[in-house]
């Protein structure tokens, strides 16, 4: 088994009510994502979504 991270990012919602709460259509992410490089330094960034 192989697990991949393409983007390491927080939630404001802790519970990521917002995957079963959403539309359909917003579920989905780009299969096309390249990988986020992030320094393992710096602090992980929050989506404000």
């Amino acid at each position: 088994v192989e697990i991949q991270v393409v983007k390491l990012e927080k939630w404001l919602d802790d519970s990521l009510l917002y995957l079963r709460d959403a539309l359909p259509e917003y579920r989905t992410f780009d299969v096309n994502m390249k990988s986020v490089v992030e320094e393992s330094s710096q602090e992980v960034p929050v989506n404000q979504l």
